[in-house]
């Protein structure tokens, strides 16, 4: 057979939708076929042809295509599991094709990250594909039937971005998601401003000594992360600082967007906040 993946022809729940073929010829792919039972598998080049589906995007190892308005193929030919969310901004933009929605995957619906949540805008939720894989996703709703749960953390420290890593909850970076901010006033005080300051030449100071940059405006507010290698921050700080900008600009931009769209609000801190008995 020729190597690649194969995919099923009126397969039902329970069964896989498809298996894979290594370079020798070897099944990849753990197929539990059900007795009394006639499955038809085809290839799944097969399905780039215009007259079966429209390419939505393919980057040589993952390809997703538009079967029709309701109806996804996420196909990945790589040996590596791929993590699709909405910073890859081809795939973002190439979804905004589909109609907004939610949808699943009919077969594995429990599997962790099976969902495809597409707003106006593309791409809204993570999505994985196995290594050697062909998932398929069905249209199941729309947005507005669901229940929409931003993750925006205020601090203290990057230890809460990391943790949502852990959890592949991470995504997008949002403003304090890389800083660390010792004082809760600041943070309310950087969203009542809408962070614009937080970029700010004029209150942005480098410390070499602790190797961070340190704000006069919200001193509790500091950065370990916006310095690179190739950066003099002690002579010339030009470069950090328009790198700054552009890079909280967009971050609180996804703030406001994710506090906008959501219909759930979830606000971790990490950290104990002390205040003096009076």
């Amino acid at each position: 057979m020729i190597p690649g993946i194969y995919i099923g022809k009126y397969t039902q729940p329970g069964t896989l939708p498809f298996f894979a073929v290594q370079e020798d010829g070897a099944i990849a792919t753990t197929l539990n076929i059900p007795p009394s039972t006639d499955l038809e598998y085809g290839a799944a080049f097969n399905l780039f042809s215009p007259n079966n589906s429209q390419v939505l995007f393919y980057d040589g190892h993952l390809g997703i295509l538009q079967a029709d308005e309701r109806h996804l193929w996420v196909i990945n030919e790589s040996d590596n599991e791929y993590n699709i969310q909405p910073m890859w901004q081809e795939v973002c933009s190439a979804l905004k094709a589909m109609p907004s929605g939610v949808y699943e995957d009919p077969f594995h619906p429990d599997a962790p990250f099976r969902t495809i949540m597409i707003g106006k805008d593309g791409l809204e939720s993570r999505v994985k594909a196995p290594s050697k894989s062909a998932v398929f996703f069905k249209y199941k709703c729309k947005l507005s039937d669901i229940s929409r749960v931003a993750i925006l953390p205020l601090g203290d420290r990057c230890a809460v971005r990391m943790m949502l890593y852990k959890m592949e909850y991470d995504g997008p970076a949002f403003p304090f998601d890389l800083t660390r901010t010792t004082n809760i006033g600041d943070v309310a005080d950087a969203i009542e401003n809408g962070f614009y300051d937080m970029w700010n030449p004029a209150f942005l100071h480098y410390n070499p000594d602790a190797g961070r940059i340190y704000h006069s405006k919200w001193s509790g507010l500091s950065f370990a992360h916006e310095v690179e290698e190739t950066d003099d921050p002690t002579s010339e700080m030009f470069a950090v600082h328009e790198r700054m900008r552009v890079r909280y600009t967009a971050r609180s931009q996804r703030f406001w967007y994710a506090l906008r769209h959501c219909d759930t609000l979830r606000e971790p801190r990490e950290g104990c906040q002390f205040v003096r008995e009076t």
